[in-house]
């Protein structure tokens, strides 16, 4: 969803590769089709994570043709995309949003399809908000990356019903699908679900097919799992 608000950025020139890397192997300046690197999933989904979870830099950078107007530039903020007013951005640059409307055992929530994350994430004051009856189920020999170089910290794992609408899915379903519970993150308010490739949403839509972005590495219980 593209919303119409002031926004600032400190972010210089420089810097305009960042949210531009490749989606087998991690790094930037290309892309995948053209990468011959071994797969690297853990860094993809750190860098998505850091690119959905970056705060917003508080000083404005002003446009040195026209003091006083600040510059637009995108940027990604509970998975909506936002610009300035009057928006000039050339048509196809900014894309539908990647977020939906689900029921999680019944409760309504937004969550972020993300096809990166091999894990589904529900975040831990939702949880504690809406299904405290569900069980926390405690689990180890698992490390999540995401936000930085060291192991994103879980509370445990949930199992819940996770139900799609008719306009992702074609008709409305419910999936039993498992979900680690992590405490948020600091910076922007995030949505309360991120609905991984672990739900097997991607292969019923077709948005993930079989033998694509499919993790190499050892299991998940040798503590490396993403």
């Amino acid at each position: 969803q593209a919303n119409r608000t002031p926004i600032a950025s400190g972010r210089s020139p420089n810097k305009s590769s960042e949210g531009f890397f490749c989606y087998r192997c991690g790094e930037d300046g290309h892309i995948a089709p053209r990468c011959r690197a071994t797969e690297n999933s853990a860094l993809v989904i750190q860098k998505l994570l850091q690119l959905i979870r970056k705060p917003k830099d508080p000083n404005p950078v002003l446009d040195p043709k026209n003091p006083g107007v600040e510059k637009s530039e995108c940027f990604s903020k509970n998975s909506h995309v936002e610009f300035s007013e009057p928006s000039r951005l050339p048509k196809g640059l900014v894309g539908p949003s990647s977020t939906f409307d689900v029921k999680v055992n019944g409760h309504s929530c937004v969550a972020l399809l993300d096809s990166g994350s091999q894990v589904t994430i529900v975040f831990e004051k939702w949880y504690l908000a809406y299904l405290p009856q569900v069980p926390l189920q405690s689990i180890d020999g698992l490390a999540i990356w995401g936000l930085s170089s060291s192991s994103y910290p879980y509370r445990g794992y949930i199992v819940v019903n996770m139900e799609f609408p008719s306009a992702l899915m074609g008709t409305a379903e419910t999936i039993t699908v498992l979900a680690l519970v992590c405490p948020e993150p600091s910076g922007p308010e995030q949505v309360p679900v991120i609905v991984g490739t672990n739900s097997n949403l991607f292969r019923r839509t077709g948005w993930y097919l079989p033998g694509e972005f499919v993790y190499q590495g050892p299991s998940c219980n040798e503590d490396t799992a993403t």
